[in-house]
């Protein structure tokens, strides 16, 4: 039977039979390090300060907000009924 696996594997080389090596010449080589690089400083920036928004004071807020301006029209309709009512006398 046939193996799923088998078929959709990849093909897995044989393993080598030996292992080839290199002849290095370091006659030419010098007794002195390579010079170190210096890596460039790194700049850590400064963490992004976020504001945390209390929903229920926004809330609260707007609502006092519209509350004001609806008493303050209440007060200027108020107002200017008064005044029309005192100039007709």
């Amino acid at each position: 039977m046939i193996q799923l696996e088998e078929v959709l594997a990849p093909p897995v080389p044989p393993p080598p039979s030996r292992v080839n090596y290199t002849d290095l010449d370091l006659s030419d080589a010098s007794l002195n390090p390579s010079p170190v690089i210096a890596r460039p400083v790194q700049v850590h920036e400064l963490a992004t300060d976020y504001a945390v928004i209390d929903y229920e004071a926004t809330s609260a807020a707007a609502r006092a907000g519209r509350d004001h301006v609806r008493r303050r029209e209440e007060l200027e309709r108020k107002d200017c009924r008064t005044s029309l009512s005192v100039a007709k006398t």
